[in-house]
C-alpha cells in the first residue's frame, strides 16, 4: 500500500511538472482580476534586468521582445523595445518619461535616431482633413515664457538656425546661432522677423512698414504700383508753367527745386521712390515745355535778324 500511494503521489507530482511546464511555454492569456498585478523579477537583489518578455513564432523565431533594465548609476528605470536578443533597441522608455527611438540613451522627452539606407528620419503626414492641414503643432500652453520654435544645427553644432518665437512675443522670426546646437542655450539673432498684422522686417526686428530691409537690396528687377497721378496734366494748355525767373528764384531762396523734398526733410523721412520718381517726371516734362518755348523764341529771334540782315544789304546796294 505505502508503495502504491507512493506512486501516485509520484505521478501527480510529474503531471504538476508537465503542466507547469507547458504553461511556462504555451498559454491562451493572462486574467487579473480585482487589481492584481504582474511581476517579473530578478534574480539578485540588485539586477540590471527582470527578465524579458519574448514574442516568438511558433517554430521558435523570435519576433521582438521587451526588456526591464535597471541603471544603478542614475536609479532610473527603463523599458526596451527590441528585435534582437542583444537588445538593440528599437524604442526606449526612461524612467524619466523620455522616448527613445533607435536611441539607447535619450536625453529628451523624443530622441530619435536616423534610420538605415538613404530616407529621411520622420514623415508627417496629412490626409488633408483634420485641423486645417496642422500636420505638427508646437504649442505654448504658458501666459507668459519661451515661444515654441524648431533648431537646427550643422556641421556638428558648429552652426545653428531656428525659427519660430522668442519670449512673451507674438512674433515668427528666423534667428541665426540660437543654441548649443542640441538643447537650444539662446534666441540667436532674428535675421527675419514677420509681425502680426503682416510686417516683415529683415535685418531689423521691429519692421514699421510690409517691408523694411535694414541693409541694401539688389534685384534684377523692381516695379512700383501706386494710385498717384502721372503728371502728363503738364502738358495742357491751362497749367501754370513757371518761367525760368521765378525758378531762379525759388532755388536761391531755398536751395532746391519748386515740389522736391529738400534734403533735411529727405534725412528724416526718407525718399518715397514712387512720389519722386513721378515728381522728377513732372520736372522733366515741365524743362521739355520750357525748352520747347525757348527754341520758339530762338527761332523768332533768328527770323528777326535774318530780316534785319537782308534790310542792311539792300540798303548797302544804294
Amino acid at each position: 500500500m505505502k508503495r502504491k500511494s507512493l506512486l501516485a503521489m509520484l505521478m501527480v507530482f510529474a503531471g504538476f511538472q508537465v503542466y507547469q511546464a507547458r504553461a511556462q511555454t504555451s498559454f491562451e492569456g493572462i486574467n487579473l482580476t480585482n487589481g492584481r498585478d504582474l511581476f517579473f523579477k530578478g534574480a539578485n537583489e540588485n539586477p540590471t534586468d527582470a527578465g524579458d518578455i519574448v514574442f516568438q513564432k511558433t517554430n521558435g523565431e523570435e519576433l521582438t521582445r521587451i526588456r526591464s533594465h535597471f541603471d544603478g548609476g542614475t536609479g532610473l528605470a527603463s523599458i526596451y523595445f527590441s528585435s534582437t536578443p542583444l537588445i538593440k533597441s528599437t524604442f526606449l522608455f526612461t524612467g524619466e518619461g523620455n522616448l527613445g527611438i533607435g536611441s539607447s540613451v535619450p536625453l529628451t522627452r523624443l530622441d530619435v535616431q536616423p534610420p538605415l539606407g538613404n530616407i529621411s528620419t520622420g514623415v508627417f503626414r496629412s490626409n488633408g482633413e483634420q485641423s486645417w492641414g496642422h500636420a505638427l503643432a508646437l504649442v505654448t500652453d504658458k501666459a507668459a515664457g519661451d515661444d515654441p520654435k524648431l533648431l537646427f544645427s550643422y556641421r556638428n553644432r558648429t552652426k545653428q538656425w531656428s525659427i519660430g518665437g522668442t519670449q512673451n512675443s507674438t512674433t515668427f522670426n528666423i534667428m541665426e546661432d540660437g543654441g548649443d546646437g542640441f538643447h537650444g542655450s539662446g534666441f540667436g539673432a532674428a535675421r527675419l522677423t514677420v509681425m502680426p498684422g503682416g510686417n516683415v522686417g529683415i535685418g531689423t526686428s521691429n519692421p514699421q512698414a510690409k517691408l523694411a530691409v535694414e541693409g541694401n537690396i539688389l534685384a534684377k528687377e523692381i516695379k512700383v504700383k501706386t494710385d498717384i497721378n502721372v503728371p502728363d496734366y503738364v502738358f495742357e494748355p491751362d497749367y501754370d508753367l513757371k518761367s525760368l525767373e521765378e525758378i531762379e528764384h525759388y532755388v536761391k531762396a531755398n536751395k532746391h527745386l519748386p515740389e522736391v523734398p529738400s534734403a533735411k526733410q529727405i534725412q528724416a523721412d526718407g525718399l518715397d521712390l514712387a512720389e519722386m520718381n513721378l515728381l522728377l517726371l513732372k520736372k522733366v516734362e515741365e524743362m521739355t515745355l520750357q525748352l520747347i518755348q525757348m527754341n520758339n523764341e530762338m527761332k523768332k529771334q533768328a527770323e528777326k535778324i535774318e530780316g534785319q540782315a537782308e534790310k542792311i544789304q539792300l540798303l548797302e546796294k544804294r
